[in-house]
Parts: C-alpha cells; sequence; structure tokens
C-alpha cells in the first residue's frame, strides 16, 4: 500500500483524473459541449464506415472480374470525361509524347481494336517464352498470357464430343453455376489428331481426367453486400477462345442483384479497371474521414481541459470543412457514377449495370452525413460562441489587458488555429503520398521512391518540435524557438515546392481532386502559419507576455503563491503575517470613523434642509473660495459624528476587486444631495429651472 501511494505520489493519476472530471463537469455548458463532441463523433464514423463498406464491396466485385480476366496488371488507366476517352499507361505519360499510353475506349460508339485492350509493354519485360519463340518481333504482347503464367494456375482441358471445356479451378474456390452449352463454342480443333497441342507435363494428366469427369469453369465466389444489405453470392465464370485457350474470352456473371446470369465481353472487363482505381482511392478518402472525426473530438476535449480559446476556434472550423467536405464526397459521387454509367452501361458494357445498388447505399450514405454536418455545425456554432465569452472572460476580464493587448493576443490565437489545421492536412497529405508510393499504380512509375519515402519519413519526425515551437515560441516571446520555428515552416514550403518535380506527384495531383485539394490547403495553412509568426515575432516586448504568464512574474517578485492546503491552515499562520500581511484589515467595529458630514452638522437633521442645499452650499469651502485664514473669533469646527452608516472609501483586496460602498438613502447626505440635484437637472431639461447638473469625474 506504501508502495502504490509512492507510486501515486511520482505519477499523481487519481488527481489527474478528478482534474479531468471537474473540468468536465465544471457546468453544464461543458458538460453539454463535451456529450455532444462524443455523439457527434461516433455517428459521423458509423455513417462513413458504412459509406466505407459499399466501397469496399463495389471495389472487390469489380478486382474479381479484372482477375478473372486476367488483366490485372501494373499499369494505370486514364479517364478525360471532357474528352470520354479512357487510356491504359505503363508509365508516365509526357508532354509531345503518346508512346506510353493507349486508347481503351473513346466516346464514339466504336470500341478500339483487340490490342488495346491488352497491356503495351516492352517484349523484354512483358513476352512469354511461348510468344518469344513464335515471333521475335512482337511489340505488343497480351497481359492474359503473362497473367496465367505468372499465376501459376493449373490449366486443365477436357475433351468430347460436342463441346471443350477450359478450366482452372483453384483449391478454395467452389463451383456456384454451369454455364449453358450455347455459351461455349465448339472446338473445331477436337476433330483432328492433337499433334499440334503442346504435350502437357506428366502432373496435369490426372488432373485432366478429374476435370473431364467433372468439366467446370474457374470460378471466384465472394461475399459482396450487393442488394440493399443482403449477402448475395456472386459467380464469374471464365470463357476462353475458341482458338486459344489461353485467352480469356468472356465472362459470365451469375448472381447480380435485379438480373439473371450476363456475359461480359473483355472489352468490358478491359475498362473497368479505372472505375476500381476511382474505388480504392474512395476508400482511402474514407479512412482520411474517419481519422478527421476523432481529431475533431480530441481537439474539443483538449479544449475543455485547457480553456484554450484557440482549441475551441480551431475546433469550429473543422466542423466547418467537415460540412464542405461532405458536400465534396457528395458530388464526387455523382460525377463517378455519371462517368461509370457512360463508360460501362452506355459503353463497353452494352447496358449491363455491374453496380446496381451502389450507388443507392453509398448516396444515402453521403445524404445523411451532409444533414449530420450541417446540424451539427450550428449547434457547435452556438456552443463554441457561449465557451469563448467563458473562457476570453476568464483570460483578460480577471487580467484587465487593454485594447492593445488584445489585439495582439488576437493574432497569436490566430496563428495557433493555422498552426493546428496545417498539422493535419501535412500528415495527411504526406500519408497518401506515402500509400500511393507504396501501393498505388501511378508511385510505381517514380524513379526516386527511396528517396521520396526518406523525406518523407523526415518530415513526420519533425512536425511534432515544429508544433512545439510555434505554440510555445510566441506565448515566451523566445526569438530562438522562433527562428527554429520559421526554419522548418521554411523547410516545409521548399518540400511541397520541390515536390512538383516529380513526375508521379505531378500525375496524381492532377488525376485525383481529393490529394490535390489536401496538398493546397496544407500549404495554404502553412502559409498562413508563416505570416501570423512573423507578426507575433515583430510583436516580441509589448507586454504580452506578462499577461499570459502573470504568475511567473509575480514568482521574481517575491510574490508568495497561495495553495489550497495553505488556506486551510491560514489561521496557524496568521500570527506569521506571510499570508495576512496581502489583506488590508477593515476597522473594528467599535473605533471612531471619520465622515465628510461637517456640512450638515449631526447626521439627523431635516432630510428637507438638506434637499433645499445647493451643490455650491455641498462643497467645501476651499473649492468655492479658496482657502480663508482663520481667525481667533472663529468657533472651533464642530465634532466629527460616527453615523449609523458610514461612507467607507473602497479597498483593495488581495484578489484584485474592490469593495463597494455601503449607503443609507434615508440618513447619506450625499445620496439625498445626488438625487436632488438629477431632479433640478430633470426640471431643467423640461424649461421648469435654469439648474444644470454637475458631473465629477
Amino acid at each position: 500500500m506504501l508502495r502504490l501511494k509512492q507510486i501515486w505520489t511520482v505519477f499523481p493519476l487519481p488527481a489527474k483524473i478528478k482534474l479531468v472530471w471537474n473540468r468536465l463537469t465544471s457546468s453544464r455548458l461543458a458538460t453539454f459541449y463535451f456529450i455532444f463532441t462524443i455523439a457527434h463523433c461516433l455517428v459521423q464514423v458509423g455513417l462513413q464506415f458504412t459509406a466505407h463498406h459499399a466501397n469496399h464491396s463495389a471495389a472487390t466485385l469489380l478486382d474479381d472480374l479484372v482477375t478473372a480476366a486476367g488483366l490485372q496488371s501494373r499499369n494505370f488507366t486514364l479517364y478525360d470525361p471532357d474528352r470520354k476517352i479512357l487510356e491504359s499507361c505503363w508509365g508516365i505519360p509526357r508532354e509531345g509524347s503518346g508512346e506510353t499510353c493507349i486508347t481503351l475506349w473513346a466516346a464514339t460508339g466504336e470500341l478500339m481494336p483487340g490490342e488495346a485492350f491488352q497491356d503495351p509493354q516492352p517484349t523484354s519485360s512483358r513476352a512469354t517464352p511461348s510468344q518469344t519463340s513464335a515471333s521475335s518481333s512482337t511489340q505488343v504482347v497480351s497481359s492474359t498470357s503473362s497473367a496465367v503464367s505468372s499465376s501459376s494456375a493449373p490449366l486443365a482441358q477436357a475433351t468430347s464430343s460436342s463441346a471443350s471445356t477450359f478450366s482452372a479451378i483453384p483449391s478454395s474456390t467452389v463451383p456456384i453455376a454451369q454455364p449453358t452449352p450455347s455459351a461455349v463454342e465448339p472446338d473445331d480443333d477436337d476433330s483432328d489428331s492433337d499433334d499440334d497441342e503442346p504435350t502437357p507435363a506428366p502432373g496435369v494428366v490426372g488432373r485432366r481426367a478429374a476435370v473431364a469427369r467433372f468439366p467446370s469453369f474457374k470460378h471466384y465466389r465472394r461475399q459482396a453486400n450487393v442488394n440493399n444489405g443482403s449477402v448475395r453470392a456472386v459467380g464469374i465464370s471464365p470463357i476462353p477462345e475458341p482458338t486459344d485457350n489461353t485467352t480469356i474470352a468472356s465472362l459470365q456473371v451469375v448472381g447480380l442483384p435485379g438480373s439473371g446470369p450476363v456475359m461480359l465481353s473483355r472489352e468490358c472487363v478491359s475498362v473497368l479497371r479505372w472505375p476500381l482505381q476511382t474505388l480504392r482511392d474512395t476508400q482511402r478518402e474514407d479512412i482520411v474521414f474517419v481519422v478527421f472525426q476523432f481529431w475533431v473530438m480530441g481537439m474539443s476535449f483538449v479544449a475543455l481541459l485547457n480553456e484554450s480559446i484557440p482549441h475551441i476556434i480551431a475546433a469550429l472550423l473543422t466542423h466547418v470543412l467537415a460540412t464542405m467536405w461532405s458536400g465534396y464526397q457528395l458530388a464526387t459521387t455523382q460525377s463517378f457514377r455519371s462517368s461509370f454509367l457512360t463508360l460501362t452501361v452506355n459503353g463497353a458494357c452494352k447496358g449491363v449495370n455491374l453496380l446496381p445498388t451502389y450507388w443507392m447505399s453509398r448516396g444515402g450514405a453521403e445524404i445523411s452525413i451532409l444533414a449530420l454536418n450541417c446540424v451539427a455545425l450550428l449547434v457547435s456554432a452556438l456552443l463554441s460562441w457561449k465557451i469563448i465569452k467563458v473562457f476570453g472572460w476568464a483570460t483578460f476580464r480577471r487580467i484587465g489587458a487593454d485594447r492593445k493587448i488584445n489585439g495582439i493576443y488576437t493574432v497569436v490565437l490566430l496563428m495557433t488555429v493555422f498552426l493546428q489545421l496545417s498539422l493535419f492536412f501535412i500528415v495527411t497529405t504526406m500519408a497518401l503520398w506515402i500509400d500511393q508510393l507504396c501501393f498505388g499504380a501511378i508511385g510505381k512509375f517514380s524513379s526516386h521512391m527511396m528517396a521520396y519515402r526518406a523525406i518523407d519519413i523526415v518530415i513526420f519526425i519533425m512536425l511534432l518540435p515544429w508544433l512545439a515551437l510555434g505554440w510555445f515560441g510566441v506565448r515566451r516571446e523566445s526569438k530562438k524557438m522562433m527562428y527554429a520555428f520559421f526554419g522548418i515552416s521554411i523547410f516545409l514550403l521548399g518540400q511541397w515546392a520541390s515536390s512538383f518535380g516529380s513526375s508521379a506527384w505531378k500525375l496524381t495531383f492532377v488525376n485525383w481532386r481529393f490529394f490535390a485539394i489536401m496538398s493546397i490547403v496544407a500549404a495554404v495553412l502553412t502559409v498562413g502559419v508563416v505570416i501570423f509568426g512573423v507578426i507575433c515575432f515583430r510583436n516580441f516586448g509589448e507586454g504580452l507576455g506578462n499577461y499570459l504568464k502573470p504568475e511567473e512574474d509575480l514568482a521574481g517578485e517575491d510574490f508568495e503563491r497561495i495553495t489550497k492546503g495553505d488556506l486551510e491552515h491560514m489561521g496557524d499562520r496568521s500570527s506569521s503575517g506571510s499570508y495576512l500581511d496581502e489583506k488590508i484589515a477593515f476597522p473594528p467595529p467599535a473605533s471612531v470613523v471619520p465622515a465628510f458630514s461637517t456640512p450638515f452638522g449631526a447626521v439627523d437633521r431635516d432630510p428637507v434642509s438638506v434637499q433645499q442645499m445647493t451643490l455650491r452650499d455641498l462643497a467645501p469651502s476651499a473649492m468655492v473660495s479658496g482657502p480663508k485664514p482663520r481667525s481667533k473669533t472663529d468657533s472651533p469646527p464642530p465634532q466629527l459624528a460616527s453615523p449609523e452608516r458610514v461612507l467607507v472609501g473602497p479597498t483593495r483586496r488581495s484578489s484584485g476587486t474592490s469593495s463597494t460602498f455601503s449607503r443609507n438613502s434615508d440618513t447619506d447626505p450625499f445620496y439625498l444631495a445626488e438625487k436632488n440635484a438629477s431632479r433640478w437637472s430633470k426640471d431643467s431639461s423640461n424649461g421648469r429651472g435654469s439648474w444644470k447638473r454637475w458631473l465629477i469625474e
């Protein structure tokens, strides 16, 4: 037990928990703000995961179709919505050179030749041995043969009198549906001898026999949420070319909601690589939005703990950004839907809609997110305004800062708000860029991948010191900290500008709008941080530090801090005078306090006669005609009486506040005279007198 107490002494966890609880429950406003922040974050995360799940299901289905057709490759696709042209590129496209991209589909109503649906690549890197021996001068080879040869999947071929079957069944898949005989074209080569066919390896013969007895196609089973929340299995059956068993001619898809078995041509599956690439980028955006919601909640939590106005302002701005972001997502989904329908349903797929329920589920989640963000923005604005008033009173009204200091501190607040927001967007931009370098199709063509990764790691390491230097440098007015802060800021801006020298960065920036927005906002906020930092640096020495750290200054002037324990033992230490000397004792009740009642004589003088006095009579004689020499015949001044309630001047207490005046409206002559003078001034304004009220500052 003693050891536990020692641990709590070093790490006061119970005291910290109690402090957190006291701050969160200090008022109804703080408690409601905290509950609202948590509830809004959880609901937003739930809705965003719903949208993310819809994206994941659609991307999984398209990936299965592309993989079944053997079209997966390192190439990336580019779609121009204005010209309605889809291109497949195996390198970074350069201006004035069309050697790295080939057109897959155009909105002319005509499909491209068969070579367009193959992945163009140099023969040395993509050609298979059989193709190399057949033609050494081939410049364009099929991606299907490459995918089949590199996947090492078993191939089986069965012959019969009516049809031939090409099948490659992985051990982890189960056939879902058998194709109709009409879907398989007869192989004229079966009636001839098999001399022209390559001799299979000995290990494949047994497999052939088994497949011959149980003919089937290659199937992929994926559980996808494609029908309003219900889980359905989508069966995909590849159908090979009649003259080339290594090339997939079409796919039979069974299990799409709202339709029966459909046949997809190779051209249709080839253009699906662009929507698949777009859906994967959208999944990354969903993850960023989820992290963004937790970041907003954490910043609001810290704002309540530290009673920090910058955190409250930054949290409010993040609600504004979240609302704009949700509207952007909804508009992007509608644009993607239009391009997808143009490319597939009205284009290469000839009326087949592969994602019939995706748009409804994704759009419903995004509309709910937008509506919730609009309501949350209004509530957050109202709560933030009230909390800022409370925190502002605690910050300035207690200290008594003037207008100049208030303006300087406003610039400090703006800098800290920009600093917090820029931190999130810089981290987001770097994370998206690293993800593209490691897993994206465009990042694989970067020639300096290791250098970019090293620079990003250095940036991540420098962000935390950058935040600390900017936060504490302006408050402590430390020039050394600000110099280091400016140096890191210039490095960040220089790195962002130099990134456009990378072809992969520029291609990602142009073709991924979300990445472009994140990087631009990060750069703009960083520039804003530098500008406000320079303004704060020029205001060093104006006195803001004395207001932000008054206790440190008082501590250097022999000011003894009073804690709660000291207040409990105040009576025991009253004899030493270490604490009580700061207070001014009030006069004891039995003592006689001088009062300015000389012009009125006794305290119980007739109030009517007092009311008839003018301000000239009330003023001391020294103020009217100057001091008069006292003669011997003058009567001595009357004795100063102690009235029932006396007028005590303002007394400065230790807390910095002033005591109030105590007045008796029936006996206080100053009160009656002021009231009478006010009445005379009112009568004068009505034309019944010529007296004017005297204002004494």
